[in-house]
């Protein structure tokens, strides 16, 4: 498939309302998970209708963190502001729920993914492809991604080459500020998180640090599932879930097949572009699509392994 096929301009537009939207939207998820944790514990009922409702706030809120990160994703690609700095630098600040994972550093490493995804030169490779079984996929992988992109986020800070060939758009004095940002970011988030555990340590367990450790670890997965048991083919080292399921609870970040294709696209314009494509006959789109809900979930156990990227 040619990559450069010209869209309809609208699916290129940027709509700063929308990307306010995202945030509202992960807002909403997030709080209603939390609200709905805290108040099964606050009301007088059993702990057999309790546990059920705690369990889906959990996930909820987990999703809602989930696309916080996501946001921050999107930042970096300049799909949150036709200006690609404030794009990124809105990404950076709405990904605080989610600060300890560096926004900048993450972006900064994505676009050689892109570039390279499932081939030698991948960065993403050098983070997933040492994790072997569902477990340690599941629980390792993302400190491992994490110490990754705060290391380059740090490398920014003092102005050093970074190890990519494919960049941000962006000069060293905007990378520095934007690492500056970034780590004043962490750091309010860590203070907040502190007070929370210290004045509220029930409240910030239940309704924060325990949606958290789910976003964290179904985020340490997702990279099995959307490249895992796939080639290194332009148009085919992507999958897509396109099930409703994963849409409204992604806001459109499931339809990762077009996204790799397209990744100028707003997350939000994903399934439309999907059909779109599907209309112009182009035969990848329908390719390594799994319509199920848990269906792609096989790829994060051992059969099947990340390319080893030579």
């Amino acid at each position: 498939m040619e990559q450069n096929r010209r869209l309809p301009r609208h699916f290129l537009e940027i709509s700063v309302a929308k990307s306010a939207w995202l945030i509202v939207y992960a807002s909403f998820l997030y709080l209603s998970g939390a609200a709905a944790v805290l108040s099964a514990l606050a009301i007088d009922i059993s702990y057999l209708l309790a546990a059920p409702i705690i369990v889906f706030g959990w996930l909820i809120a987990a999703f809602g963190l989930n696309l916080f990160l996501w946001i921050g994703h999107e930042g970096g690609h300049g799909n949150l502001h036709p200006d690609k700095y404030r794009s990124t630098l809105i990404g950076i600040l709405a990904s605080f729920p989610v600060a300890p994972q560096s926004a900048i550093g993450f972006s900064a490493s994505h676009m050689d993914h892109h570039r390279f995804a499932n081939r030698e030169g991948d960065p993403n490779l050098d983070i997933y492809r040492h994790f072997r079984g569902f477990w340690s996929r599941l629980l390792l992988s993302p400190g491992r991604a994490t110490r990754r992109y705060r290391a380059i986020t740090q490398q920014m800070l003092r102005g050093d080459d970074l190890p990519f060939r494919s960049g941000l758009s962006l000069d060293k004095i905007q990378l520095r500020h934007l690492a500056k940002l970034n780590i004043i970011v962490q750091a309010t988030w860590l203070l907040a998180v502190i007070i929370g555990l210290v004045f509220f340590p029930i409240e910030a367990l239940l309704a924060y640090i325990i949606p958290g450790f789910l976003s964290r670890s179904y985020n340490g997965i997702r990279p099995y599932l959307e490249h895992a048991g796939l080639g290194d083919q332009r148009g085919q080292e992507s999958r897509t879930r396109s099930s409703w399921f994963w849409t409204v609870l992604e806001a459109g970040n499931n339809y990762h097949q077009e996204h790799h294709l397209y990744p100028r696209v707003p997350c939000y314009k994903l399934p439309a572009l999907h059909r779109y494509l599907k209309e112009q006959g182009i035969s990848e789109i329908t390719e390594n699509v799994d319509p199920s809900v848990l269906g792609a979930f096989r790829h994060s156990f051992r059969s099947s392994p990340l390319p080893r990227g030579t």
